[in-house]
């Protein structure tokens, strides 16, 4: 069976942006797509499930989700590792479809929950539940709340593990991972609801840019870099900033609010139909005067500036192969202490696929060309799709 990186560099290369909304790995077990179905090729997926089957994983389309899931993995095994890792010593367990024959059988007690039903050989419903032996919640507890399962030491038999001493330092010393907590639908709600929310005219601006532009909506900054754009913006105090890419103005009208008065962003694009609707943007939220679009080829733009520093904040969403060469313009641009935000830096998980082309393989030259310029003191984050952090030096 082949690791899970390889899936994952193989869904990232193989997925197109136009219908592909994100990609999320569980316990780093199996991963799965969410993807908008009306956009979804049949033929993809067919030709990923014959991919993968030849090494050892299995493929399934389920709503809007689609998973790559190890032969190996079932309901059974995964409900038994659960247990195992909680130290649980009963389980109450039920589903309402057929693939839950994996995981339970039919009881030899009454009074299951409604719901938990599978076909028998005749057709009709039978409702079932599995009871393991010895003490554990009693019927009518309340269920715990969803959460992340403790991790065990190899060897070191059932039960939660306390956290080493320490912050990041393991048990032998090393250093945690990082990506121990991942990043599941329901988390990802929670932290968008700890975060400033989109104000009326942002959020208007999205629907109307996946309704107008479906093929093209996945260009859209994430949610949660709004508030991180805005932040980082009155954070530097910046007066003079600079955007490389603007499509339909959703980041260009986060870091325009975040600008006082004075201030004001060069957005450049090529595209007069996708900025319009940026413009009617910017004018609902009372910051065009704060906007100046300038549609043509960005090189053109960055090149047409003033050649020594002045920039105070840059953000990069453009074309990938193009981004050393924006680099390249902004850097000796930039303030000292001045900061380049550069998005898609993971690019869907394609950097670590060895044999990457195209846009995945233009992200990783650039990763590796950011990394290694003296200049800039850099950072590459974990945000949304990869968000690298550079600070002029």
């Amino acid at each position: 069976m082949r690791p899970l990186t390889e899936i994952r560099a193989h869904l990232a290369t193989t997925a197109d942006p136009a219908w592909l909304l994100k990609e999320r790995v569980a316990e780093d077990l199996f991963a799965y797509l969410v993807v908008e179905r009306s956009l979804l090729p049949e033929e993809w997926v067919k030709e990923l499930a014959v991919w993968a089957a030849e090494r050892g994983w299995t493929v399934s389309l389920q709503g809007r989700k689609i998973y790559a899931v190890p032969v190996p993995l079932t309901k059974s095994a995964a409900m038994n590792e659960v247990a195992r890792r909680t130290g649980a010593t009963r389980t109450l367990a039920a589903g309402d479809s057929s693939s839950t024959r994996t995981c339970c059988s039919p009881p030899t007690s009454a009074g299951a929950p409604a719901t938990a039903n599978w076909p028998t050989t005749t057709g009709a419903p039978r409702t079932w539940w599995r009871w393991r032996s010895g003490a554990g919640r009693r019927g009518g507890d309340p269920a715990p709340l969803p959460g992340r399962v403790d991790r065990v030491r190899p060897g070191a038999g059932p039960g939660p593990v306390s956290a080493a001493p320490g912050r990041g330092v393991g048990e032998a010393g090393g250093m945690t991972k990082g990506n121990e907590t991942k990043i599941t639908d329901e988390l990802y709600a929670y932290m968008l609801a700890h975060n400033p929310p989109l104000d009326p005219v942002q959020r208007e601006l999205v629907e109307t840019t996946y309704a107008r532009f479906p093929d093209h909506a996945g260009m859209v900054s994430a949610e949660e870099q709004a508030p991180l754009l805005a932040f980082l913006v009155r954070l530097v105090g910046a007066r003079h900033v600079v955007e490389v890419g603007t499509f339909t103005g959703f980041s260009a009208l986060a870091m325009a609010r975040a600008l006082p008065a004075d201030g004001t962003l060069i957005a450049c694009d090529i595209s007069e139909e996708w900025t319009a609707y940026g413009r009617e943007a910017w004018a609902k939220a009372g910051v065009a005067d704060r906007i100046d679009l300038r549609i043509a080829p960005a090189l053109d733009t960055l090149r047409a500036m003033p050649a020594g520093p002045h920039i105070d904040f840059a953000y990069l969403d453009a074309d990938k192969g193009g981004y050393i060469a924006y680099w390249e313009e902004l850097v000796p641009r930039m303030r000292q202490s001045g900061l380049i935000a550069v998005d898609n830096v993971l690019f869907h998980g394609g950097v670590t696929d060895p044999g990457a082309t195209g846009p995945a393989a233009a992200i990783k030259e650039f990763n590796d060309h950011a990394a290694a310029d003296a200049r800039m003191d850099t950072v590459l984050l974990t945000v949304a799709d990869g968000l690298t952090l550079a600070r002029k030096k």
